[in-house]
């Protein structure tokens, strides 16, 4: 009897058995897809993110200079390239700027100034192809990412520590209403020259403000400025403490431009911060370097006494933060979602 109760508990144990092992297979290949196939997609999205990233940055710093151009193609090359096989497929790219279809929808916390936003997808030829889900009904899957970049006037910034008038901007041809800035070479002088424009002039021992004028620096050979705030000025023609003009040379520098000052001199002067403004320096003369380049801006050479900067205004995209200051050419492009 013993033998037999035997044999039927051992034939129970066994048909136990076969369905617990059966139930565990397709739980390790449902955890395989979860792990292997899961973290396939993970990838690929991250690939679109980036590229998605990447693209909207590279759009909006064409429509910050003006023109969006063509900006799906510009968004397909930039999240091609930021995908391991060279292929990432394009959504949508919407917004507010110059030459961008509206979006359906406005995303929140966008700025007014300029904003695009950029949706990057899995290309329907080239999903992600599973190892373990097939067995569970999926053979491919696929992804998708949005990002969305803004741009706009600079409204604080770390600049070199020296500014620039605006009335001596739109003297040498800049228009606000246009966006247009000043054209060609330029030189602009020091303050106590009768070459400085013909924009009013300030009490004696205060920059002019058809010139320019040093700044107190606050790091360095910086000064950290806000678009609307007021800037100390540093009195003196010498170029401040701890800046080697060297570094500026044919290169492009961003500058604060001022509207209005407080009216004093010396070291109680204020500038009134009215935006920013890219210059590319040709050349300059001041007390302690000279750097005359071949007097590269047109008009007859500047006396040797004579204090100035010489070069050209220019778009110019730069880091810092958007505000609602004037639009001298200089903007910032960053992301927002």
């Amino acid at each position: 009897m013993r033998p037999l109760i035997r044999s039927l508990v051992r034939r129970d144990d066994a048909g136990a058995v076969l369905p617990l092992v059966a139930i565990m297979i397709v739980v390790l290949l449902g955890m395989g897809a979860i792990v292997v196939d899961f973290g396939q997609l993970y990838v690929e999205r991250r690939e679109l993110q980036n590229g998605a990233d990447a693209a909207a940055l590279a759009v909006a710093q064409d429509c910050a200079g003006g023109d969006c151009r063509d900006e799906t193609a510009t968004a397909r090359t930039y999240a091609n390239d930021n995908a391991r096989d060279g292929k990432a497929g394009i959504g949508d790219v919407c917004g507010s700027g110059p030459g961008l279809s509206p979006c359906a929808t406005t995303p929140a916390g966008v700025p007014a100034k300029g904003w695009v936003k950029v949706d990057t997808v899995t290309p329907a030829d080239n999903k992600v192809d599973y190892v373990f889900a097939p067995i569970l009904g999926r053979e491919t899957g696929e992804a998708n990412a949005t990002a969305i970049a803004a741009w706009g006037s600079v409204g604080g910034a770390a600049t070199l520590p020296l500014i620039l008038s605006k009335c001596e901007y739109l003297e040498l041809g800049g228009n606000l209403s246009t966006g247009a800035y000043p054209a060609g070479r330029n030189y602009i002088y020091f303050h106590d020259t009768t070459d400085a424009g013909t924009c009013p002039a300030g009490p004696a021992g205060q920059d002019l403000p058809g010139g320019f004028g040093w700044l107190s620096t606050t790091s360095g050979c910086q000064v950290q400025i806000t678009a609307g705030g007021k800037v100390l000025d540093k009195p003196g023609n010498s170029v401040p403490n701890n800046c080697n003009p060297a570094s500026w040379r044919d290169a492009t520098v961003l500058v604060p431009i001022y509207d209005r000052t407080n009216g004093l001199g010396g070291s109680n002067g204020e500038y009134w911060v009215a935006g920013f403004a890219g210059f590319h320096v040709l050349a300059y003369s001041f007390p302690s370097d000279k750097w005359e380049n071949g007097s590269p801006c047109p008009g007859p050479k500047p006396p040797n006494s004579t204090r100035y900067i010489c070069g050209e205004f220019t778009q110019m995209v730069t880091t810092g933060d958007i505000g609602s200051g004037s639009d001298f050419g200089a903007h910032v492009v960053r992301m927002v979602g």
